[in-house]
Order: C-alpha cells, then structure tokens, then sequence
C-alpha cells in the first residue's frame, strides 16, 4: 500500500508541474487603479486629515505609480 501511496504522490507530483501553466507575478501591470477605501469621521464630508500621508505611503509600499 505504502509502494502505491508512493507512485500516486509521484504521478501526482508530475502531472502538477506540467498542468500548470506560466505564472505571471507583476500584477501592477494588470491593474490600472489600486483603490483604498477610507471611511471618515462623521460630519467631516470628503475631508480625511492626513489622507495624501496615507495615499503616498501606500504607493511606495506597493510600488504603485
């Protein structure tokens, strides 16, 4: 049984990596727009203090442009 466990996990193993297709890791270049929702105090309408802080920390966190 142990044998059998052995060559399934193998063939499994094998039929994975040739399943799989390219993998593409820059998703900044997929997206146009990374938005952050930011809920503000009430009464404040659209003002949120220190939003552009935040904004830009996010951009340099993520290497966004």
């Amino acid at each position: 049984m142990k044998a059998a466990l052995k060559a399934w996990t193998a063939l499994m193993a094998v039929n994975g990596a040739f399943w799989c297709g390219p993998v593409w890791a820059d998703w900044r270049d997929d997206i146009g727009t990374f938005r952050i929702g930011v809920v503000a105090e009430p009464g404040a309408g659209n003002a949120v203090p220190g939003l552009a802080v935040l904004t830009q920390a996010f951009t340099d966190a993520l290497g966004m442009k």
